[in-house]
């Protein structure tokens, strides 16, 4: 999938977007990996709505940005009554990532896309190597 990122040609933008079922269906499978493993997310949805959705990497950001909040909204209602969650700890979390998020909005607006379409496939495959590093060693 970084492959298609880092390839260096960029995706022809004159191609159909998927079918809504193709949507729909890829949907409840990202659903369905961020109920169970809590993963999920841009580095599922940002490919799969501009490979698979044809959409211009920024426009499938802030698209992803919308269904991950909705799904985190989602997330958090159904384990309210589960959990005992820290909650000074969400709090400073979830400031800090708002404001992280404004900080890369604003960098992300002066970054040319095929820069930022690299940049997205080289922290995809950090972040893949470094999930398959972490959970290689329970293999062992």
């Amino acid at each position: 999938m970084a492959g298609a990122y880092l390839g260096g040609r960029p995706r022809d933008e004159s191609a159909a977007p998927a079918r809504p079922f193709t949507f729909i269906a890829v949907g409840v499978g990202v659903g369905i990996l961020t109920g169970l493993l809590g993963v999920g997310g841009g580095f599922l949805l940002v490919p799969v709505l501009t490979l698979l959705g044809g959409l211009r990497l920024n426009v499938a950001i802030g698209t992803s940005l919308v269904i991950i909040a909705f799904n985190s909204v989602s997330g958090l209602l159904s384990h309210l009554g589960h959990l005992d969650l820290p909650w000074v700890l969400v709090a400073g979390a979830t400031v800090s990532a708002l404001l992280g998020t404004l900080v890369g909005m604003r960098i992300s607006a002066r970054v040319p896309l095929p820069v930022l379409r690299r940049g997205f496939g080289v922290s995809v495959l950090v972040v893949g190597g470094a999930v398959l590093a972490v959970e290689s060693r329970q293999w062992v």
